[in-house]
């Protein structure tokens, strides 16, 4: 049956190319969307590597100069004055931790970066998590060869923690970099690593996964005294804590003033989610509006071209009917040849496919899972073949069921 139908496409290859044409632009064109909405709906669902649920965000203000209630003479103790807010929110029964960090914490868009250095191999960009050791407890980040106290521990002994990602980038198994050094080449520091934590995104839709925690208090201590309003203050409510973070902040208001310094508000980090990551929603939500729009097209366009083509042949199924083929047998007959012309695009699809990749034309992340081409191509395939099924069953049904006299009659 297979030969019989390349023969009948060859025999006719002149009204089949454009047809065939058509189909490997529809393939293209939804390889393109598919590969878009399949990328971003598995980065969305990989584990964030952190928990953001009653965590909060506060922000630090300086009382300026020019008003009523500034006092020179505690201008010089600012770090103190925010050590001492940081304690009093601490010590709250329903604050778990409080955390200092900067551009560290997920969906802020702040982030810092540095090469760092394995043996011969180099990673120009890898996240620099600057955290205090309470951090981790804060957004709950874990450990694949050690516990989160043992990290908070290890990061208060000037240690840094390298994520999962980094040091997979380096192709190595993670038991043997334990006890490896790393080179952090902003300032040519030599690092021990000790423990690996998991990896902590920085976004959803974000693959970036190369990144180390580490800590210096005399960094801290610098930066509290010149860019307390720019760094991330953080802390966790207990989940059995029965008070809301607005309830909190009307509780502790009077406390959280110290010197010159004040605590302006809490931001829930989970509602700073949500705003940043409003337009890869908005244009995932467009992505598969195009995808609908265009398979509504695709469908409508391919029962036109099918119907055409099933009027021409009106004769030609008349004389096969009259030969003795059952209309259930037609029918499947011409439903394979147009799979099989669907089919007859894949080896310039792969090839136009591989050439959106090279030209980037793809979406950026490539390398975000191995099995992201084969899984591109079997639903783009499935989905059309389905819908060319359909556009082919349309008008093919009525034509085999026409009785063979009427079918002949022009002939």
């Amino acid at each position: 049956m297979l030969r019989h139908l390349f023969n009948i496409l060859w025999n006719e290859r002149k009204n089949n190319l454009l047809i065939w044409v058509e189909m490997l632009v529809i393939v293209l064109c939804s390889l393109y969307l598919v590969d878009y909405l399949v990328v971003n709906l598995r980065l969305k669902n990989l584990p964030m590597g952190c928990d953001i649920h009653n965590v909060h965000r506060f922000y630090v203000a300086n009382i300026p100069p020019e008003s009523a209630d500034y006092s020179p003479a505690d201008s010089a103790s600012q770090n103190e004055d925010i050590k001492a807010i940081l304690r009093r929110i601490e010590a709250h029964p329903a604050v778990e931790a409080v955390s200092i960090s900067h551009n560290s914490l997920p969906h802020q868009g702040s982030n810092n970066s540095m090469p760092v250095t394995f043996d011969t191999m180099q990673l120009q960009s890898v996240l620099v998590r600057t955290v205090t050791p309470s951090f981790l407890q804060v957004l709950r980040v874990n450990g694949l060869n050690g516990s989160r106290e043992e990290m908070m521990e290890a990061l208060r002994q000037g240690e840094i923690i390298p994520s999962e990602g980094l040091i997979k980038r380096f192709a190595r198994p993670l038991d043997s970099m334990v006890g490896k050094t790393l080179l952090l080449d902003r300032d040519s520091t030599n690092a021990t690593v000790h423990y690996i934590a998991e990896t902590m995104r920085v976004d959803n839709f974000w693959v970036w996964n190369t990144s180390f925690f580490t800590y210096d208090a005399e960094v801290f201590e610098n930066e509290l005294a010149e860019y307390a309003p720019y760094l991330e203050f953080a802390f966790r409510l207990k989940d059995e804590a029965t008070l809301s973070a607005d309830a909190l902040f009307a509780e502790l208001q009077e406390q959280m003033h110290a010197g010159n310094v004040y605590v302006s508000r809490f931001e829930s980090v989970e509602s700073t989610k949500k705003i940043f990551q409003n337009e890869e929603y908005n244009k995932l939500r467009m992505r598969i509006l195009y995808t609908l729009f265009l398979g509504i097209c695709i469908f409508l366009g391919i029962v036109g071209t099918f119907w055409y083509r099933s009027q021409q042949r009106r004769s030609q199924i008349g004389l096969r009917l009259a030969m003795g083929e059952t209309p259930r047998h037609l029918l499947g007959f011409y439903l394979t040849e147009g799979v099989l012309l669907l089919l007859l695009t894949l080896p310039f699809a792969l090839a136009g496919f591989f050439a959106l990749k090279h030209f980037n034309i793809l979406d950026q992340y490539w390398t975000v899972f191995w099995w992201r081409m084969p899984l591109d191509f079997v639903l783009t395939y499935g989905l059309l073949a389905l819908l060319l099924i359909v556009a082919i069953w349309l008008p093919t049904r009525s034509a085999v069921h026409t009785a063979p006299s009427i079918a002949m009659r022009d002939e």
